[in-house]
């Protein structure tokens, strides 16, 4: 038994298929099912039934895997630990959804690096709902992600750094990239392009149904890789909607704002602020600082 077969197995159980947990854990299927196989052939159980596309686990299964994230929990905090005592260094382990997490730990991590020379830091990167089951596990100290209001997090410490826009793109040989905004009749026939990301897809649905148009967005192909879906856009192959900060290097996009929509909020956030080690208070404590000041200096 390997630590990775029982992420993979983990992660099958909670995305509910084999290419989910593939997407998720960013490897190939054949990766994921050989891990499970591997489990299933060292105890002589069936852990997963498969039905079509989609897999649950069995009842053996299901105890499974609350053993498994209990061993994988444990895995975690001993290597943190380990490395604390070994080093001398502290460890800072931060989650950041793609684009707007990303974008706003750069911002502040370009300009503070030097304090952080006696501390680990391990960046994770993964659409918003994986991080928050990240961290509600403890396999993150905190997280980094847009807030669409999906989840409504009462169970964490959230606090917002600042804002996004969410954008709609389309290729600037696109007829709409001639204008700054569109409204939501206006690009509810488009054929749409996405990434697996429930919560950016349910965050837009909602901007639908708010401007009481009834069908839900089009979007036509799902991609693995960002990258794929931009060029697809770039190319006038589909249209998009993603954070602004997705498109720093795409000029052949053209980002619309959607009219009636709100900047979302990019929040910090922890399970337990008031338990958080050292190192992670002062990470919060200076990021925080660090937004409030660019904030009022604009």
């Amino acid at each position: 038994m390997k630590l990775y077969q029982l992420e993979y197995f983990c992660a099958v159980c909670e995305a509910g298929s084999i290419t989910n947990a593939a997407e998720r854990m960013f490897v190939t299927q054949p990766a994921v099912s050989a891990a499970v196989h591997a489990l299933e052939n060292e105890y002589s159980v069936q852990l997963l039934i498969k039905d079509g596309k989609n897999a649950r686990p069995t009842a053996e299964g299901r105890k499974f895997y609350q053993y498994a994230r209990q061993m994988l929990k444990y895995a975690d905090q001993f290597d943190t630990n380990i490395h604390t005592m070994v080093s001398g260094r502290g460890i800072l382990r931060i989650g950041v959804a793609r684009f707007s997490g990303v974008s706003a730990f750069a911002d502040y991590y370009s300009e503070n690096r030097q304090k952080y020379s006696a501390v680990s830091i391990r960046i994770a990167e993964a659409i918003p709902h994986v991080l928050l089951e990240k961290l509600r596990r403890e396999e993150l100290d905190l997280i980094i992600l847009p807030d669409h209001g999906i989840d409504k997090m009462e169970d964490l410490d959230a606090r917002t750094l600042r804002y996004t826009d969410m954008v709609y793109c389309v290729s600037t040989s696109d007829p709409l990239a001639r204008k700054t905004s569109v409204t939501v009749e206006e690009i509810a026939d488009r054929k749409m392009v996405s990434f697996e990301d429930s919560y950016k897809d349910d965050y837009l649905k909602k901007l639908f149904a708010a401007a009481g148009v009834d069908d839900e967005p089009m979007i036509v192909s799902r991609f693995e890789q960002v990258s794929t879906m931009l060029e697809m856009i770039e190319a006038g192959l589909g249209t998009g909607f993603i954070p602004r900060e997705g498109l720093r290097y795409y000029t052949g996009i053209a980002a619309l704002h959607i009219e009636r929509d709100t900047p979302v909020p990019v929040k910090l956030v922890q399970k337990n602020a008031a338990g958080a080690r050292k190192e992670v208070a002062e990470f919060v404590e200076d990021i925080t600082r660090f937004f409030v000041e660019k904030a009022m200096s604009h």
